[in-house]
């Protein structure tokens, strides 16, 4: 059965509008990737840091993943519009796309996870995940504070003169206590609404014992307000989604039974192994997908 040009023009119309829309809403998100550092460097810049900090990851498993800065992307392009977010990210060296790599063992707490930058190639953030009774030598608060400027200062060559002291926290464990120190960089603030708070940006470092257990630099730091209005086009998002998929199954079905009643008519006969072959294509879409995120799987 062919088409008539009518049918042909509409398809045509029909995906030139996908075509405009993906580029309207989705393009200004990938319009800003840069990959000059790829995976396979991410993850010698990740042991190449594990081994600088005299970390032991040999039997280790590694996951690698290419990731973005999701809900802080969606708020820069909210308030700054697109134009406006691709300087923010030039002039304040903003990082929104990033290697994330993990170093685990099955059934064991203990992990290291580091997220590095895909332009660039610095570390942006590290994590060490310990046990809750694993033991650590005190530290005084000071003695901590102290501990964890000298490491943005020394390592991550960052001058605290361009920052403002933002929080600080402590959790207490049976045999230790972990202190996280956080920085606010100066002359940026990126509002909402009014009266409704705005992003800054923000480095830390957690620091436990002798240990500088982990750190972020230049972390966006998203008003709860906005957190909350994306929670809620979330949910209307996902009703959405539920009665997209219920309306699928519906079409599948009513085609089966299409497909049943004619299946002895003319056409049928001549246009079954064109559709054999579609389903078989699919099918294996649909497993080479499963495949390609089962670095994501071990990610989570």
């Amino acid at each position: 059965m062919r088409l008539s040009f009518k049918e042909w023009v509409s398809f045509v119309l029909v995906a030139l509008l996908g075509l405009g829309l993906w580029y309207k809403f989705a393009y200004p998100q990938f319009s800003v990737v840069d990959l000059r550092f790829d995976k396979r460097q991410a993850v010698e810049k990740a042991k190449w840091y594990l081994e600088s900090i005299g970390a032991k990851v040999a039997g280790y498993s590694i996951a690698v993943v290419f990731n973005s800065t999701e809900l802080a992307d969606t708020y820069l392009q909210k308030t700054l519009g697109p134009e406006g977010r691709e300087k923010f990210i030039k002039q304040q060296g903003y990082e929104l796309f990033f290697w994330r790599v993990r170093f685990f063992k099955e059934l064991q707490k203990e992990e290291y996870a580091l997220e590095i930058s895909s332009k660039s190639g610095k570390i942006l953030s590290f994590n060490h995940f310990i046990e809750d009774i694993e033991a650590r030598p005190t530290l005084e608060k000071e003695a901590a504070k102290k501990k964890a400027e000298n490491f943005l200062v020394n390592v991550c060559k960052i001058s605290l003169d361009d920052f403002d002291f933002h929080r600080e926290s402590v959790s207490r464990y049976d045999k230790r206590i972990d202190y996280s120190f956080s920085w606010e960089k100066k002359g940026v603030y990126v509002p909402w609404k009014s009266g409704l708070g705005g992003a800054k940006l923000l480095s830390g470092v957690t620091v436990s014992g002798d240990e500088i257990k982990g750190f972020h630099l230049g972390a966006m730091d998203i008003p709860e307000h906005f957190r909350r209005h994306i929670d809620k086009q979330s949910v209307l998002g996902e009703y959405l989604s539920r009665f997209s998929y219920l309306l699928f199954i519906t079409l599948i079905v009513l085609s089966m039974v299409t497909v049943l009643r004619r299946r002895q008519s003319v056409i049928m006969q001549i246009s079954k192994k064109w559709y054999v072959g579609l389903a078989i294509f699919l099918s294996t879409l649909n497993v080479t997908g499963i495949f390609n995120n089962f670095q994501q799987v071990l990610n989570n």
